[in-house]
């Protein structure tokens, strides 16, 4: 349930990134690109004894978007 929550959230905060910027959704995708790593983790350590087995699971990662544009210089 909580990897579909981090997806949505994923998801909704992409679709949010014209409203944040001066450029329309149908240039956003005809003159950029956009490109981003995402990363999962998952760690568990079982100790033995009497301490309980540790688990933990991070989520993060790094986007880009990068606007085309072009520059037309007049001699």
């Amino acid at each position: 349930m909580m990897k579909k929550t981090y997806l949505s959230l994923l998801i909704v905060s992409a679709l949010s990134i014209p409203a944040l910027a001066d450029t329309a959704i149908n240039k956003m995708f005809s003159q950029g690109s956009m490109k981003g790593e995402l990363r999962l983790y998952d760690f568990t350590r079982d100790f033995d004894g009497a301490t309980n087995t540790k688990h933990d699971t991070s989520l993060g990662g790094l986007f880009y978007y990068i606007l085309r544009t072009t520059i037309v210089l007049k001699t």
